[in-house]
């Protein structure tokens, strides 16, 4: 009966609204899952992506773009969702298939389960 979100709220602002969207359900977040990614690591792969895809968009300084505004505007949103107990920090480095068993892990200790 849950959702997930993906990428929302990226600023202050998002989660403020979520937040009173969510209490006008009576509902809450249950988790935050934080993919710890070092940004040169993140560098590299996003620039392997504009190869593979063919995408223009993805120049270097674009990417470094977006990275900063994530550092500035979306990082930040742990200071709110810290203290609320519901952050799990895991490391996003390795095979999509390691990293994807952290998080269905993280998810786990937190007794939510996923759909079949």
């Amino acid at each position: 009966n849950g959702f997930l979100l993906d990428g929302y709220p990226r600023n202050a602002a998002q989660v403020e609204h979520l937040d009173v969207f969510l209490a006008g359900r009576g509902e809450s977040l249950d988790a935050v899952i934080l993919l710890d990614v070092p940004r040169s690591e993140s560098l590299e792969r996003l620039k392997l992506r504009a190869a593979e895809q063919g995408r223009s968009d993805d120049t270097d300084e674009a990417i470094a773009h977006r990275l900063d505004i994530y550092e500035h505007e979306t990082a930040p949103i742990l200071e709110v969702y810290g203290p609320r107990g519901i952050v799990d920090r895991i490391d996003g480095v390795g095979s999509l298939d390691e990293i994807t068993d952290r998080v269905f892990a993280a998810l786990t200790a937190r007794g939510l389960r996923l759909a079949a």
